[in-house]
């Protein structure tokens, strides 16, 4: 059984997934509990979501925690998913006066060959600009900036082999 709290225009909501001993989904929302089923159209991000009786048109876009849902001609954006733990823990960081610190670290989330580093000390980066490329498996992760931020250091180079949580770079809030 997985618990996820899904965002959407504000609004949280608890769903609960869990598969039976058949293979059938069930998702429970709103104490609503029904074997739930998702097709894909066209191998395009369109579905049809089957839940109970009802079929029900769903475009969706994203990656991560951040999806647009389109739904009847009703767009949603953005809309959030995580595990309801972790936005459990998120709600009550946030509603403590923690002083923030400004410096900021950037880490390896998995183990990779460092294939690009973007910028150099000193200079100042926007929210979500790619900073340090990781080929992992075959792909290519891009880590980004988490806000606005100079670099302040740079502890990797091209070429370098990294282990999940290694330091890449130093960031300070600006």
């Amino acid at each position: 059984m997985r618990r996820y709290t899904v965002e959407i225009a504000g609004q949280a909501l608890e769903v609960v997934l869990e598969h039976d001993r058949r293979g059938r989904l069930w998702a429970e929302v709103e104490g609503q509990r029904m074997v739930v089923e998702l097709r894909p159209l066209a191998g395009r991000a369109l579905y049809t979501l089957i839940w109970g009786r009802r079929s029900i048109g769903l475009g969706c876009a994203g990656r991560g925690s951040g999806y647009r849902l389109q739904r009847e001609g009703q767009v949603y954006h953005p809309v959030k998913v995580e595990r309801s733990a972790v936005h459990a823990l998120r709600r009550h960081l946030k509603g403590r006066s923690l002083a923030r610190s400004d410096r900021l670290e950037l880490r390896a989330h998995l183990p990779g060959l460092v294939v690009k580093v973007a910028g150099q000390p000193g200079q100042l980066v926007r929210q979500g600009q790619g900073l340090v490329i990781i080929e992992a498996m075959k792909m290519e992760n891009e880590l980004r900036a988490p806000c606005d931020c100079l670099i302040e250091a740079i502890k990797v180079k091209v070429g370098a082999e990294v282990k999940r949580g290694t330091l890449l770079c130093i960031l300070r809030r600006s």
